[in-house]
């Protein structure tokens, strides 16, 4: 009988703690993002107003200044596709590893993100090629290995959960140039990072634990122009990202379905 009482209470507790801890880690993660805010700006009152940026030296002409030639160039924290796997990624622009800063690397790289732990939504699950379990070989930060889960990984890469200032000027012409390149442009409140997230290969964003940061909750967490961060549950942006059409690449197609996304989460709707 007490065997039985104590596995009716287990049953009933598990749950709440299970909620409990989801909660836990979106707070955690809302602070990532305010953290990430405070080091944007104070890093554009360094750089002459402008925010962390993509621009890719190895390939200036088919990757310019802020043209992000498809949403995912707008993960890296360092990159593209150089540097050796699973080493500790210097805080240092000018280091002789091979890592090209990007985005939000351009910050870690300034020394005002820590260790850089804020760049991952710790929601994220560790199974998920991007969850900061898979950038802490030896420590984090460091390059993913060679057999790391992350898409299109071949080691050697550092990416973010944070989807950051991907607005485009005009997705539908496939003008992929960044709205918000300096703070001067970002007044009011406009989408300015998000939880990460992208097309499966079998087509569509599964909905599970492994595929989404705040599993069961179908939101993510938003940051904002203005600095603010908030979790927003959209059914039109749920919709997208989870229906077989829904694709990551560099397309006009694909750069309009983000866009549609990031205006449903904009809005609330």
């Amino acid at each position: 009988m007490v065997i039985a009482i104590i596995a009716i209470l287990a049953a009933m507790l598990l749950p709440a703690l299970a909620s409990a801890k989801r909660k836990a880690k979106m707070v955690q993660c809302l602070n990532n993002m305010h953290q990430v805010a405070v080091a944007c700006n104070i890093y554009s009152g360094d750089s002459r107003d402008y925010y962390p940026v993509w621009y890719d030296t190895t390939n200036p002409t088919g990757h310019p200044l802020n043209q992000l030639k498809g949403e995912h160039y707008a993960r890296y924290i360092t990159g593209p596709n150089s540097g050796p796997a699973n080493t500790r990624i210097p805080q240092d622009e000018g280091n002789s590893l091979g890592f090209q800063f990007q985005n939000l690397g351009h910050v870690y790289a300034a020394k005002l993100l820590g260790d850089g732990r804020a760049l991952f939504d710790p929601s994220f699950s560790s199974k998920n090629g991007l969850s900061l379990d898979q950038y802490s070989v030896p420590s984090p930060l460091s390059s993913d290995g060679p057999n790391s889960p992350a898409p299109q990984s071949p080691g050697g890469l550092t990416r973010s959960t944070i989807l950051f200032n991907p607005r485009v000027v005009d997705p539908a012409g496939y003008n992929t140039l960044r709205v918000y390149q300096k703070s001067s442009q970002a007044g009011g409140h406009k989408l300015f990072g998000m939880d990460y997230l992208e097309s499966q290969a079998t087509g569509g964003m599964p909905f599970n634990a492994d595929s989404f940061a705040h599993y069961p909750s179908k939101g993510w967490v938003v940051l904002f122009t203005d600095g603010a961060a908030q979790f927003v549950k959209s059914v039109a942006a749920y919709n997208i990202a989870t229906a077989s059409s829904f694709v990551t690449a560099e397309s006009a197609a694909s750069c309009v379905q983000y866009d549609n996304i990031f205006n449903d989460l904009e809005t609330g709707l």
